[in-house]
């Protein structure tokens, strides 16, 4: 997510924030978006916008569900996984991996849309 869609859409993108999902339990997602009015904390207590994971050689979606278990327990609204390797994206909720219609992800209530054909092409 470019610094210019950043200022347009109103939103920061940090990556590897530490998010407390639980009382004792920590998570760090690969990048965080959250809004620019809300304030940088050292370990988010709340939920940022949306929370993406970016899938390695050696990861799985399987292997990605009780991260994303997490994140939904903790109240995030909005979970994507991105496997650059497939060219292939999916949206999180309770128990099922939706891949986005029209190969486009998007903030609902927002401006915020990631074609993924523009997002792979930026990779080549």
């Amino acid at each position: 997510m470019d610094r210019i869609r950043q200022r347009e859409w109103n939103v920061r993108a940090l990556i590897g924030q530490h998010i407390r999902v639980g009382p004792n339990r920590f998570r760090v997602p690969d990048l965080c978006v959250f809004s620019r009015d809300r304030a940088i904390e050292p370990v988010f207590s709340k939920p940022p916008l949306v929370l993406i994971e970016i899938l390695s050689k050696d990861d799985s979606l399987q292997s990605m569900e009780d991260r994303i278990d997490d994140y939904l327990n903790f109240g995030l609204p909005n979970v994507w996984i991105i496997d650059p390797a497939k060219r292939r994206a999916w949206v999180c909720t309770r128990g099922h991996f939706e891949e986005p219609k029209e190969r486009i992800l998007a903030l609902p209530a927002s401006e915020i849309r990631i074609p993924l054909d523009s997002l792979f092409a930026e990779l080549d």
